[in-house]
This record gives structure tokens, sequence and C-alpha cells, in this order.
């Protein structure tokens, strides 16, 4: 794992969108490649300025440790990787100033019911291991299969399907 950096990240799924939220957001567009580990990413400020397109593989190694791995590509490079097949995944991400973890609220809409889920990342195990406050948590969701971001573009890819 040379090039990846080990990944510290909690996610708690949330009973609605927290009253407060910061006026700016990232609009953030993901494409899983079916049967991979790999996601395409645009993301895109609120204002509609400065895309970023990242290619991006999160994987376990044998100790069950998430490992992440990010190169940056150019929109043309984008473009040819969103030919593959793949499920895709609208959010709005809203990050939340809380000293030294990082925390953001992801809200995912086009489902039958909308998803609101708290991430907190931090450097080491330790800088996550307390609950966040201020929050209305449901439970936390770190494990659970079905609030993956693969997984939830995945019902998304379905019920748009469905409606069609």
């Amino acid at each position: 794992m040379k090039y990846a950096k080990r990944e510290f990240e909690r996610r708690f799924l949330l009973r609605g969108e927290p009253p407060s939220l910061p006026r700016q957001y990232l609009s953030i567009l993901d494409a899983y490649f079916v049967d991979t580990t790999l996601r395409l990413r645009r993301v895109v400020n609120s204002d509609g300025t400065n895309a970023v397109y990242k290619l991006t593989q999160k994987k376990k190694d044998a100790d069950g440790q998430m490992w992440i791995t990010n190169i940056y590509l150019s929109e043309a490079e984008a473009t040819l990787f969103r030919s593959l097949p793949s499920v895709m995944l609208e959010k709005r991400r809203y990050h939340i100033e809380r000293g030294a973890t990082g925390q953001a609220i992801d809200i995912v809409e086009n489902l039958p019911e909308m998803i609101v889920l708290l991430e907190v990342e931090g450097d080491t195990a330790a800088d996550i291991q307390d609950f966040p406050r201020d929050f209305d948590i449901v439970r936390e969701v770190t494990h659970e299969e079905e609030y993956t971001g693969c997984a939830i573009a995945q019902r998304s890819a379905l019920f748009l399907s469905s409606r069609r």
C-alpha cells in the first residue's frame, strides 16, 4: 500500500437534515464502476465553479484496515472513464467545522426517502473515537454495507429505473 493512505472514518445516519447547515456545499456525482473497488467522483462548488475529478479506490487489507488512494484527473480523462459500466450517486456535501476532526453532512435525495449521513474523519483512530454531539443521530452505520456509497448508488439506480 505504498501510495495509499489509511482511512479513519465513522458514518452516522441522521434523522433528517440539520436545521443550520452552511450556505456553501459541494455537489458530488459518484460513479461506482461495476464489479470493481473504483469510484470516479466529480466535485463542484455550490456556485457551479471549480470542477474536480478524482479516481478513487477504497480497499481493506487483511487486517480489516481501510486504505484509500486518489488520482486526480482532467475532465477529458474523467470522460473516458465515464464510458465504463457504473451506478451513479448524486449528493450534496456540507463541511462542518468541528476542531481537529473533519465532519461532513451528505444528503442524498433521489430515493423514496432522503438519506442524511454524518461522516467523521480523522488522521488516527483516536481522532474519531468520541461520539459526535449536536446531531439527531439514529445510529452509527460505519459497518453497515447498505450505507456505503456504492450500495446507495445501486438503490438509487433501481429506484430511478422503476420510475421510468
